[in-house]
């Protein structure tokens, strides 16, 4: 592992998620509860009573889906008013000549990969695991505290629980319910595919 650095213009996120990994369809229903309200959804979209019907989950879950498909870009915060308009990569991949409406290329998983360690825009941890752990193995608490380093130097410092949670859910969306044994949901996190992480028992390890 290394010092942590991050693009001058980048403001480190390390929460927003709560504790979900980001799920397949997840992204296509931001896109699609946006995308039904014209150029400018109302900021309460995700917010309001009717949100948990609309979306098909708990309330924590509904903030979770609003949280991934910022980070990827799916959907972003207007700037013409107070509310939400689709994104780039919205358009590319679930406009009508979208090129994958349901996720199912390898393509589009491996873009989204890019989109949270790649621009870690709401997702520093992802930028930090695929970019500053040198090591072919590490546990859960060498990225906490590799993390907390940086955060305590920029003077910009994370309770160790949000840190944690954090890091765990970023290892949650690259490694497979089963082999975990998980009994939380059984619905597989979208970037399991890529088959980039495994956990090996006292900790992961990349492919």
């Amino acid at each position: 592992m290394t010092t942590i650095t991050f693009p001058s213009d980048m403001k480190p996120t390390f929460s927003g998620h709560e504790t979900f990994p980001l799920r397949q369809l997840w992204l296509r229903k931001a896109y699609h509860e946006v995308q039904n309200h014209g150029d400018v959804a109302p900021k309460g979209i995700f917010s309001d009573d009717d949100a948990i019907q609309r979306f098909g989950v708990g309330k924590n879950m509904v903030s979770s889906i609003r949280h991934w498909a910022l980070a990827c870009d799916v959907i972003r915060q207007s700037e013409k008013q107070d509310g939400f308009e689709i994104g780039d990569i919205g358009r590319v991949l679930f406009g009508e000549k979208g090129c994958d409406p349901y996720l199912e290329r390898d393509a589009t998983v491996w873009l989204v990969h890019w989109l949270l360690a790649g621009r870690s825009n709401r997702s520093a941890t992802w930028y930090v695991v695929f970019n500053f752990i040198q090591s072919q193995s590490f546990t859960l608490k060498q990225v906490v505290a590799l993390i907390s380093e940086y955060t305590a130097e920029t003077k910009s410092t994370r309770s160790q629980s949000t840190l944690t949670n954090d890091v765990a859910v970023c290892l949650r969306c690259y490694t497979s319910v089963s082999s975990r044994n998980a009994t939380e949901d059984a619905a597989e996190p979208l970037l399991t595919d890529l088959g980039l992480l495994e956990s090996n028992g006292d900790g992961f390890q990349f492919h």
